[in-house]
């Protein structure tokens, strides 16, 4: 006599990691890279559940572009195969905004002309948009530092005419040295 019994085969569990960014802030027009790891180490796609903030493009997705200012979310999937099901997916967030402030050397863009300063090393170029910066900006570092003012581009590197960054506040200097290029304190 014949015996037949079923055999049910389960696939692994699997999960993914946080999704970190290769850049802390997204500026608009730019991109930033997005990674996460599945513990089955199968490979993780990407995608924006903001389109109308972010879109991902490139190898699974990792590329992400800013296109409006607004919180960009990012999703990360990994369907799964034959030995493990899907993973269940996770997401994580990025502000997309129009940086005015640059540091030239990072090539990193901020929100705050006082946050790059602060973290400013000697003989750095801070770079800000053509815009009106609201702060009272001070200088207190001992540390040699450029101020460049006026840029009309996203890549911070044309300046119009005569287009000038305006610091609606005050610039006091009491620490280091400060050259500015450009700006105009009212």
């Amino acid at each position: 006599s014949q015996v037949t019994q079923n055999i049910t085969v389960e696939r692994l569990n699997q999960t993914i990691g946080t999704i970190s960014f290769s850049t802390s802030s997204l500026r608009v027009g730019s991109t930033t890279t997005a990674s996460a790891t599945a513990t089955s180490a199968l490979t993780v796609t990407f995608s924006s559940l903001t389109t109308g903030v972010c879109t991902v493009s490139g190898p699974n997705g990792a590329t992400v572009t800013g296109l409006t200012e607004g919180i960009c979310t990012i999703a990360a999937d990994q369907p799964g195969d034959t030995i493990y099901s899907a993973a269940p997916q996770v997401s994580e967030h990025i502000t997309s905004a129009v940086y005015p402030v640059k540091v030239d050397s990072s090539g990193e863009y901020k929100l705050t002309l006082q946050y790059v300063y602060d973290a400013a090393a000697a003989t750095d170029i801070i770079k800000t948009a053509a815009t009106t910066l609201v702060t009272n900006f001070s200088a207190h570092l001992p540390v040699n530092v450029t101020l460049m003012g006026g840029y009309t581009d996203e890549a911070f590197s044309i300046r119009t005419g005569s287009s000038t960054t305006v610091i609606d506040g005050s610039l006091k200097i009491s620490g280091g040295t400060l050259r500015v290029e450009r700006i105009v304190v009212r």
